[in-house]
């Protein structure tokens, strides 16, 4: 279990750091990342209407980076990968409040997206 919530957060930070510099850097912004913030508010169904590049760069800098440093068995990166889409979904409901386990939770996870 501790492996599971290392490789989350080592998942989370990386995926924090690449979606920063996709807000951060103009470029990205402009060309890949607003496409993702089209809406002016977070639904669920828009959680993964975005550039291909974006997601790759989430997927790469958080999974695989996190399966090299901490890596899972098959079963616990699937399980870890589906909970890491639950998860999306959640955060993107435009829900802001204790019932919000992802959102909530964000406030023990320096720097963990």
């Amino acid at each position: 279990f501790g492996k599971l919530v290392l490789n989350h957060y080592v998942m989370s930070f990386g995926m924090y750091w690449a979606h920063r510099s996709l807000h951060d850097i103009q470029f990205l912004w402009k060309h890949i990342h607003s496409i993702h913030h089209y809406a002016k508010h977070p639904l669920s169904r828009n959680t993964y209407e975005d550039h291909w590049f974006d997601n790759f760069l989430n997927a790469f800098v958080g999974h695989v980076f996190a399966q090299i440093l901490v890596p899972l068995d098959r079963p616990t990166f699937w399980f870890s990968r589906i909970f890491r889409i639950l998860e999306s979904l959640e955060k993107h409901s435009g829900v802001s409040c204790g019932f919000n386990l992802a959102h909530s939770a964000q406030q023990w996870l320096p720097f963990a997206q």
